[in-house]
């Protein structure tokens, strides 16, 4: 007895799938084994020089200090303008039974 083959679109679907997976595992595998490449600047590398900028230090010490009880408290009012309020229109409803006569558009009394 032969065997049945499989269609052409499941056998393509199953390639592509197994494809599918060991692309992905290759791919976690190769970013958890390679170290990534750091691009540093040259300014950064660059070693320090360990001399104190004396005329910085003076320049920082010059400066005008201001203890927080020497400034005078200043209060800021912000005035919003209010909204002007909109005039609601109010639609009265009346629920007419079918008993009762409806005037038309001529003048006339109709019942339903």
């Amino acid at each position: 007895m032969r065997k049945p083959k499989a269609p052409r679109q499941v056998t393509v679907a199953v390639i592509i799938t197994i494809t599918i997976i060991f692309w992905v595992f290759f791919t976690v595998y190769r970013i958890f084994v390679t170290t990534p490449e750091v691009d540093v600047p040259d300014e950064l590398l660059a070693p320090i020089n360990p001399a104190l900028d004396v005329a910085a230090l003076e320049n920082i010490e010059s400066r005008v200090f201001v203890e927080e009880s020497d400034i005078p408290e200043t209060i800021v009012e912000i005035n919003q303008a209010e909204p002007t309020p909109t005039q609601e229109t109010q639609i009265d409803i009346e629920i007419v039974s079918e008993e009762e006569e409806i005037a038309t558009d001529e003048g006339e009394l109709e019942a339903l």
